[in-house]
Order: structure tokens, then C-alpha cells, then sequence
């Protein structure tokens, strides 16, 4: 335990999300510390968020201390998906694992069969939100992942996820966008990371004790929760990533991961694409940015895109990446509703 803060599976069930704690032990996608990529696909590393501020209620710097909630991935203990998305028999490749003793793998195409028939884009929004923009947006979850990204790609992903289908069901404020932007990322947490963590620090973590309380954080939570009837998970983009890149074994895992991440930071990337369609474009720009290898046939069986579709698909996230530059976002006095 760190100072108020356990990374243990949870004992006994939470008042909000109930018992899910689940605990497998492996991680597929490890980050390295290898020489970063162009700007195009990595965002987060290039500057820090553009982010105005009152001194005394946001530091704008990263969490680095050993009190921090952001562990770092080696000792995350969170949901694995990578030990579900093995040796799926209906698109078995060179590229596959033998068969293991996890009885998930039996499974496996069930799941995948589940994931693409229940996948979707996000539902349009905008015109439902007149005090939420494309700008703003982006400029939120930018600064949400610059401090997630110490996460499990499966939280972050899964709080950008809450966060847009929140807002395509309620109308919310201007002001109350960065206390449902870390309510959203709360949520996540709690749900991959399945670990203990005390209200008030989280919000010191992110340096917003002083502007956003504890109440108020609770408040928001207990809304989403409610407006989205408590269903947390839908197909992740994530998911779709870690089966294509074990077909793709010569792909750099850090280089399309970080491609994927990108996408969340735009709202029309994410309208336009499903994720198993920016998973796989991920994947595509990753091989052909190494010169490792093609768009193969068992890539086109796993991922059932061929060539042509994938390769639009990467030239939108590239075109629609360099366009995009957040603007400065307030998050002083930002708690709201």
C-alpha cells in the first residue's frame, strides 16, 4: 500500500461498481524506452498539454512521485486482455501461439464473433452539446492522457470511451467538462486497475484538490454511471489491437499503440471508423512505417479489412492528426454542473 493507496484486488465489493476483481497476470503491449517516433503518432511526448491555469489549483506537471496513483504498467495489475485474444480458430496463422492451458482460449472466437457484431462508432453528439465543441474535447482528453498514459492502455481507453457515450446522452456544461472528464477516468480505473484508491488523493494526483472536492467528483461518477444504466464496457479498439499484432508479430507494438492512442484525441476519427477498423489502421501504418511487412492474408483473415480499406482508413488518422492542435483549456473552477 502507498500511502492510502493499495494496488491489491479488491476484497470486498465497491458501493458503485460492485465485485470485479479479476486479476490475471500478463501483459501483452509493454512500453519501452526506445527512440520516440515522428509527431504523428506520438502526441503526448512531443510537449505537455496546453493547459491555462490558476497556480494555486493545477500544477501542470506530471506525477512523479512514489505517493502517485498513475503506477507505471510493470506493476499494474489490472484485466489482461491479451491472455482472451489467443489462437482464434477462425483466423489461425503462422503467426499464432501453439495452443495454452488458459481455457479462455477455447473461447476465443466466440469473443471475436461478440466484439464485431457489438462494436460500434460513437454516436454523433456535437449538435447536442452547444457549450461542448471538437476543440475543447480534444484538448481534454489530451490533457486526461497525458497523466493515463502511466496507466493500462485498457483504462484509458475504456475512459474515453465512458466520456464520449456520456456526453452523447447528456447535455453537460462548459464548466462541468473536466470534473466528468476525471469522474470518466475514475471510473476506469477502478474497473481495469480493480484496486483501492482514496477520492481525495486521486484528485491530488491530478492536481485538482483545490478545484474540484471529493463530493463533487462522487457526484459526477454516481451520474455517469446512471445515465450510461451501468454498463461500462463495449468493444475497445485495444481488444482489436493486441489479436492483430500477434498475427503481425514484425509490427512495432510502441509505434501502433501510439497510433491508436492518437485516434482518441479526435471526435471525428471515432465517429467515422469503428475500432476494430482504427485497431487494424494502426497496425498498417506500424508495418509500413518499420518496412517490415505488408498488409499480409492472414492479416486480412484476422482482421477481415483488406488492404484497400486499411490503407484509407491510415491515411484519414494521418491527415486528421496533423491538422489537429488543442487548444488551451481552463480547468480552474471547471467542477460546475
Amino acid at each position: 500500500m502507498m500511502d492510502g493507496i493499495s494496488t491489491a484486488p479488491m476484497q470486498q465489493k465497491r458501493r458503485v461498481l460492485g465485485d470485479v476483481s479479476n486479476d490475471p497476470q500478463n501483459r501483452f503491449i509493454k512500453r519501452k524506452h526506445s527512440t520516440t517516433p515522428s509527431s504523428v503518432h506520438q502526441p503526448l511526448k512531443k510537449k505537455k498539454p496546453t493547459l491555462t491555469t490558476k497556480p494555486e489549483t493545477f500544477s501542470g506537471k506530471p506525477i512523479e512521485t512514489k505517493e502517485s496513483i498513475l503506477t507505471s504498467l510493470e506493476t499494474h495489475k489490472g484485466k489482461n486482455t491479451s491472455a482472451v485474444l489467443t489462437n482464434d480458430p477462425s483466423s489461425k496463422t503462422e503467426h499464432d501461439p501453439s495452443p495454452s492451458n488458459d481455457p479462455e482460449d477455447d473461447y476465443v472466437e466466440d469473443i471475436f464473433k461478440n466484439l464485431r457484431a457489438t462494436e460500434t462508432s460513437i454516436l454523433p453528439y456535437m449538435s447536442l452539446q452547444p457549450q461542448v465543441d471538437r476543440e475543447s474535447r480534444s484538448a481534454l482528453v489530451e490533457w486526461l492522457l497525458h497523466y493515463a498514459t502511466r496507466l493500462s492502455p485498457e483504462t484509458y481507453f475504456l475512459a474515453i470511451d465512458i466520456l464520449d457515450r456520456f456526453l452523447a446522452k447528456r447535455r453537460i456544461r462548459e464548466s462541468s467538462m473536466v470534473v466528468t472528464g476525471v469522474a470518466a477516468l475514475l471510473i476506469a480505473f477502478k474497473y481495469e486497475q480493480v484496486g483501492y484508491v482514496r477520492v481525495r488523493r486521486f484528485l491530488r494526483a491530478m492536481g485538482l484538490k483545490a478545484s474540484i472536492t471529493s463530493t463533487e467528483l462522487i457526484q459526477r461518477e454516481t451520474l455517469i454511471l446512471e445515465t450510461l444504466k451501468y454498463r461500462i464496457t463495449f468493444p475497445s479498439p485495444y481488444s482489436f489491437l493486441v489479436r492483430y499484432l500477434r498475427v503481425a508479430s514484425q509490427a512495432n507494438e510502441e509505434l501502433a499503440l501510439s497510433v491508436l492512442t492518437q485516434t482518441l484525441l479526435s471526435y471525428d476519427l471515432r465517429r467515422r471508423f469503428k475500432p476494430s477498423q482504427l485497431a487494424a489502421a494502426s497496425v498498417f501504418y506500424a508495418l509500413g512505417k518499420e518496412r517490415k511487412r505488408s498488409w499480409s492474408l492472414d492479416l486480412v483473415i484476422c482482421s477481415q479489412y483488406p488492404t484497400v480499406e486499411v490503407n484509407r482508413i491510415a491515411k484519414a488518422i494521418v491527415e486528421t492528426t496533423k491538422k489537429s492542435v488543442p487548444p488551451k483549456i481552463n480547468v480552474a473552477n471547471k467542477n460546475k454542473a
